[in-house]
């Protein structure tokens, strides 16, 4: 998801929600980390592809938990 492609990013991003909506076994514990990674793309297209997965994955419990802890540790990872 780190490809030099934006096309290629793009579409390892969107790739994720095909996971998302299949309920993809332990989809938080796996994916949330680089789609929290993708926000900080130098692509608008990418990081609003993630932000909206994000988005529809708080949806889920189990993942906006792990998308607050997992945010939590990069905000105090950013203040050292």
């Amino acid at each position: 998801m780190k490809s030099g492609s934006e096309s290629s990013r793009l579409y390892a991003t969107e790739y994720m929600v095909v996971h998302l909506r299949a309920k993809t076994q332990e989809f938080a514990l796996w994916a949330l980390r680089p789609l929290l990674g993708q926000l900080e793309d130098n692509s608008y297209a990418v990081r609003s592809a993630a932000l909206n997965l994000l988005d529809e994955a708080c949806d889920n419990a189990v993942s906006s938990r792990k998308t607050v802890n997992l945010n939590e540790k990069h905000y105090e990872q950013t203040q050292l």
